[in-house]
């Protein structure tokens, strides 16, 4: 009995016995990937090398350098640390909490303070040993009930209360050697598919350091961010505090009376800290310019509203201004390598214009506001002017704020600078967290349907593209920024659940942008969905879903 299968990496069919694995099939094909195959996308569902045909596929190989390959290298890394870590030092609690410069951050219970070089040697030593025996990763399919149990007895609370809240019904979980455990998504097939890695101490924690995606053969290297690591562990210890660091909390408060205590909650801890900068913000009478940058769907537009009536309780009287109406003609906008226009790149904006413009404002001359025609692709002048009076300042905000070329003529002590970004707290579960990458992409599929008339599809097909400019142009200065403002709220997710599901189910199956959607819905599954009837009108999330107050 045979079945066919088509490969798109190079546009051939293949006909091959039922039962042949992705790995028998790869084997199969003179064609070879720059990198180590790890698995495929079959009919958008990623899957590694142990998968069976039966039926006729679409298959799309990849390696490391593609997302999936990256997402599920570092994935399998997680596992293999956590597996150490077990062996070695047994009733010692591993939490990865979030991702910096795409390695992954993790705590261990032995060692709250620092972890001692000598263990951190014999956990890389460890996992090299794993790499070496080329151990298999085997997938198991349970009952969401039963793995919930497991968990319990080995320990893993905040695993089993995921799976008895999410209303999953099954759910997969892996083994390797003797230890088990479970991950939104698939493994690597072996252990010695992720051998390239490094393991390093950082302040209480400690690092996984992954290869580069576009270079595999080099390490990420490791920046010292003390900004960025302060904003991301005073967030997670606070919620550390309130006892809803997890997703599997937040559904037990969700679907009952606290959901609204969570929402506001969530909502202070926000408005606390708009408060604190427009506080510090105050208490320099030198400062005329506030920029607002960060990158997309960090909730820029909102945070510049609240700020501004932070700063006028402080009787300072801002005017809130966009960056975007200083964008350059379309015709003139850079184009990217694909010969498609650059909208993330620092020179899509009238540099000369806006510094031009900004110095005329600070010495006390009128100019003319521009509005940038997003439907022509122009700026125009449709009669707005403004002259900054003795008590005004400007808000700015724009995606490259922080650029020093942005305001080159503006006197550093004219400037307050915020670095505004969705940095996820919370977590799926002690050894999943969710990335800050997918937080703003929910952000901006839900925002770019209901606002812009752009389906789910168009907003993933852009993403890549978006997040490359991000890498770029935004996240090198984010250190340079006076304040770093953690525009994540922790039930978020659950609220943007409702407006987004039917959304990315419109993505087409025969669509490169499939898969990512798919993905994106299995991340949805865990949540239980809170209903928007509390989430106040002033709240950034509304940016996103509707019913602002602000005029957005």
């Amino acid at each position: 009995m045979k079945t066919k299968i088509f490969c798109t990496n190079n546009r051939q069919y293949y006909t091959v016995e039922k039962g042949t694995t992705l790995r028998q099939l790869y084997e199969q094909m003179s064609w070879r990937l720059d990198y180590p195959m790890l698995g495929a996308k079959v009919n958008a569902q990623t899957v590694n090398h142990d998968y069976e045909f039966y039926s006729p596929r679409d298959v799309t190989f990849f390696d490391i350098t593609s997302e999936s390959g990256f997402r599920m290298y570092g994935r399998s890394l997680r596992f293999m640390l956590c597996a150490a870590v077990h062996d070695l030092f047994r009733g010692c609690k591993v939490s990865f909490e979030f991702s910096r410069s795409h390695c992954g951050f993790a705590r261990l219970s032995d060692w709250p303070d620092s972890i001692p070089d000598e263990a951190i040697a014999r956990i890389k030593g460890r996992m090299k040993e794993l790499v070496r025996m080329d151990l298999p990763f085997v997938r198991n399919v349970i009952h969401a009930s039963e793995l919930a149990k497991m968990m319990r007895q080995r320990g893993s609370i905040d695993k089993a209360e995921l799976y008895e809240t999410s209303g999953m019904l099954y759910e997969d979980y892996f083994e390797m050697d003797d230890y088990i455990d479970s991950y939104c998504a698939s493994t690597v097939s072996t252990t010695g598919l992720v051998s390239f890695f490094d393991v390093v101490a950082h302040e209480d924690g400690l690092l996984l350091v992954l290869p580069r995606r576009t270079s595999p053969t080099e390490l990420i290297p490791v920046h010292q961010q003390p900004k960025m690591m302060r904003e991301l562990k005073e967030r997670i210890n606070f919620l550390n505090r309130l006892g809803i660091r997890n997703v599997g909390t937040l559904n037990q408060l969700s679907t009952s009376s606290m959901a609204g205590n969570v929402i506001r909650v969530s909502e202070a801890i926000l408005e606390n800290r708009i408060a604190d900068i427009a506080r510090e913000i105050a208490s320099r009478p030198a400062v005329k310019v506030v920029l607002i940058a960060g990158p997309s769907s960090s909730g820029k537009t909102s945070t510049s509203k609240r700020l501004s009536i932070q700063l006028a309780a402080h009787l300072r009287q801002p005017i809130p201004i966009s960056l975007d109406n200083w964008f350059v003609n379309r015709e003139d906008t850079p184009l990217d390598e694909k010969g498609e226009y650059d909208y993330e790149s620092l020179y899509a904006l009238d540099l000369k214009q806006l510094n031009q413009d900004l110095a005329d404002l600070l010495a006390g001359k009128e100019i003319q506001l521009p509005t940038y025609n997003f439907g022509t692709g122009s700026r125009e002048y449709r009669g707005k002017t403004l002259r900054l009076q003795p008590e005004n300042m400007l808000v700015i905000e724009g995606i490259h704020g922080l650029n020093p070329e942005l305001t080159a003529m503006i006197p550093d002590e004219s400037k307050f600078r915020i670095y505004a970004s969705a940095l996820t707290s919370i977590s799926l579960d002690s050894h999943n967290y969710i990335s800050s990458h997918d937080n703003r992409l929910l952000r901006r599929i839900t925002r770019d349907y209901h606002f812009r008339g752009a389906s789910a599809q168009d907003t993933i097909r852009r993403w890549p593209s978006v997040r490359k400019g991000e890498e770029r142009w935004i996240f090198p200065f984010q250190e340079d920024a006076d304040a770093i403002l953690n525009t994540a709220m922790i039930y978020e997710i659950a609220a943007i659940k409702p407006h987004i599901i039917e959304i990315l189910r419109d993505v087409p199956h025969d669509c490169p942008e499939a898969d990512e959607a798919q993905r994106l819905l299995h991340l949805l599954d865990y949540f239980r969905p809170i209903k928007d009837d509390e989430i106040p009108s002033q709240s950034l999330l509304r940016e996103f879903i509707g019913g602002s107050v602000f005029e957005l």
